[in-house]
């Protein structure tokens, strides 16, 4: 099967699939495309990728035995939104027609999904967020338009997938769909996933972290004020931030300071996907994520995978699902800082504890997300689109 893949991708990531991958633009920081990719061409299928970037300045194409890239240029400044990404889009439609693809998946239920549903292929849409969750916990004026596009394109569409039951229910809450809304959920590669459980260091520090950022629905405030709680009972105890703007001098960093939340924390900012992994699997003891909202939470199933136990909000969209409603982790009041600190708490003090839900963790993850199964379920759908 030829199989387009229309959407946002780490293209250093399937850098080494195709000639001359060196000089591929990075694309996206999103892993999971590239995960896929590589499942389909293990599986004897051809992948076309398409995506967009400002790094180009006009459509540029890679090729390997088993996969061709096409990258177009996304305009800056957002004035893409001017005209719902039309030159994108044309640009994306060339290259799937010029691949012919016998079906195209697009990701997210946007320029993406648009471009899918106007290529006169089979095709099927992964709905990887809420439109209007992400409105009300990042309002703005893009996430705004961002809202209308969603709300005229997603009953439009013919076939789409949800990441999560969560999402699927949202999905058939918002909009009338012409079909029921098949969840498949998010996949780590088969090799990312390490059994053994994370050892504290030689000096008998534990180290608590987050994959975050640092935005009003990541919520990592009321998490650096927990820890306070934590340290003025532990000192063998540090907490370890990573993401977009979690860094030394940092928004993160300066609100902690402001507010004497600083004790005991290191803001270590953005890691390159390869390299919070390898954090994970050999530094972290205890996973905690403390986000208001998610459609499904691959930071969450990434520590999963490395036998993390896991402190996650309660309430957080897709979470408790992840998390087996609570057998595979802690589950919290993500805006109560004393709630957070207490599951840390508990924990820090309990080795078997910690042991019990780490494997317990990546159980369910291995059970439920790994990419061979989802790969085998996306393409039983296609199947079926085809048919």
């Amino acid at each position: 099967m030829k199989i387009g893949l229309v959407g946002p991708i780490s293209l250093q990531l399937i850098a080494d699939l195709v000639d001359d991958g060196d000089s591929l633009p990075r694309g996206y920081e999103y892993p999971l495309a590239a995960y896929l990719v590589r499942e389909y061409i293990r599986c004897g299928h051809q992948v076309v990728v398409v995506s967009h970037t400002p790094e180009v300045s006009e459509t540029c194409c890679w090729y390997g035995e088993n996969v061709e890239i096409h990258v177009v240029r996304r305009r800056r400044h957002y004035l893409f939104c001017l005209d719902c990404y039309r030159l994108e889009r044309r640009a994306m439609l060339r290259a799937l027609k010029q691949a012919a693809p016998d079906i195209v998946h697009a990701q997210w239920t946007y320029e993406f999904a648009h471009v899918a549903h106007a290529s006169g292929f089979p095709y099927l849409v992964t709905a990887r967020d809420s439109p209007r969750q992400i409105l009300k916990h990042m309002c703005s004026m893009y996430r705004l338009y961002r809202y209308a596009y969603a709300k005229w394109l997603i009953p439009r569409l013919a076939a789409v997938t949800a990441i999560s039951p969560y999402m699927a229910e949202e999905l058939q809450a918002m909009y009338r769909l012409k079909q029921a809304v098949r969840v498949v959920p998010n996949g780590l590669a088969d090799d990312l996933f390490r059994q053994a459980a994370v050892c504290s260091d030689a000096s008998g520090t534990l180290s608590v972290v987050t994959v975050s950022g640092w935005d009003p629905r990541k919520n990592v405030q009321p998490l650096l004020q927990a820890f306070q709680e934590v340290v003025k009972q532990r000192t063998d105890v540090k907490l370890i931030l990573i993401g977009a703007g979690l860094g030394e001098n940092e928004p993160g960093h300066a609100w902690a300071l402001e507010n004497d939340y600083a004790t005991g924390v290191e803001f270590r900012g953005r890691m390159s996907h390869t390299d919070m992994l390898q954090f994970l699997r050999t530094e972290a003891d205890v996973f905690v994520h403390t986000t208001k909202e998610e459609s499904f939470g691959m930071a969450i199933v990434e520590a999963m995978a490395q036998s993390l136990p896991v402190v996650a909000g309660a309430r957080s969209g897709a979470v408790p699902w992840l998390l087996g409603n609570g057998s595979a982790g802690i589950l919290v009041d993500c805006c109560h800082a004393q709630e957070i600190a207490a599951a840390i708490m508990r924990l820090t003090k309990d080795p078997d504890l910690r042991a019990k839900l780490g494997q317990a963790a990546y159980e369910r993850a291995q059970s439920k997300f790994r990419m061979s199964g989802v790969a085998a379920a996306y393409l039983d759908t296609y199947l079926e689109i085809i048919q």
